[in-house]
């Protein structure tokens, strides 16, 4: 498994934005909470969810262009399959490592 490169697609540029949003985001909330300027910030939980949303969407595209590239190759082994469907999944893992993030800033930033 790996991480999707940055410039794989806009759904891999759209995650590490929001990646960078959210970590940017909950230190910059955290330093204003310890230094008493705000009393309550708001939650990035919905950013998080908007990133497992886009997680989804990039793991579709890569299914998607994988299956049109079997289809257009004819007849291909099981190895080529799974290899071209195991491109997926890490976009919506790391949707659901950017939501757990920002959860973690909710919870140290409360």
């Amino acid at each position: 498994m790996y991480v999707p490169f940055i410039f794989d697609s806009w759904s891999s540029m759209a995650l590490y934005f929001l990646l960078a949003f959210v970590f940017i985001m909950g230190i910059w909330q955290f330093f204003q909470i310890k230094s008493g300027k705000v009393k309550k910030v708001r939650s990035l939980v919905p950013i998080g969810g908007i990133a497992v949303c886009i997680g989804f969407i990039g793991n579709f595209i890569k299914i998607t262009r994988a299956f049109e590239a079997i289809a257009s190759a004819g007849e291909v082994s099981p190895q080529i399959v799974a290899g071209a469907l195991g491109e997926g999944p890490p976009y919506i893992i790391m949707g659901f490592a950017i939501l757990a993030v920002s959860f973690i800033f909710s919870y140290v930033n409360q």
